[in-house]
């Protein structure tokens, strides 16, 4: 049996109503608001593990940004082509939109997440906490 707090509820009608006037009108604001709570749960959650594989995985994918973002219109053939919330956007005039990819957020995020955790466990061992 499911059992739901009222502030759980009503972050489930608010989620509803944004998925729904974003699938209906597809405005900027509600792609914005979906896109960053999709960021922040993959930050929250996603667990690499070493701060070694996030550094290694960080570091390629700096080479990969480069190489498809600066030498190649791969990444913004698909940013443009693809109409979901994996990009926040940003109007830019004249009908016209700044992007920024979910993976220029998530990286950095999960990067930093990781050096805090690590931060946490020292300072536990260390017996500062």
């Amino acid at each position: 049996m499911l059992h739901f707090t009222i502030l759980e509820f009503a972050s489930l009608l608010l989620a509803c109503y944004l998925v729904y006037s974003y699938i209906m009108t597809k405005f900027w604001v509600a792609n914005n608001i979906i896109a960053i709570a999709f960021t922040i749960h993959c930050i929250e959650n996603w667990l690499v593990g070493n701060i070694k594989f996030i550094t290694l995985i960080f570091a390629g994918l700096i080479l990969y940004d480069v190489y498809f973002v600066f030498a190649s219109d791969v990444m913004m053939t698909v940013a443009k082509g693809v109409d979901l919330p994996i990009k926040l956007l940003f109007p830019a005039g004249n009908g016209q939109f700044g992007m920024l990819g979910l993976g220029d957020i998530v990286i950095p995020g999960l990067l930093c997440s990781m050096c805090i955790r690590y931060d946490y466990i020292q300072a536990f061992l260390r017996g500062k906490e």
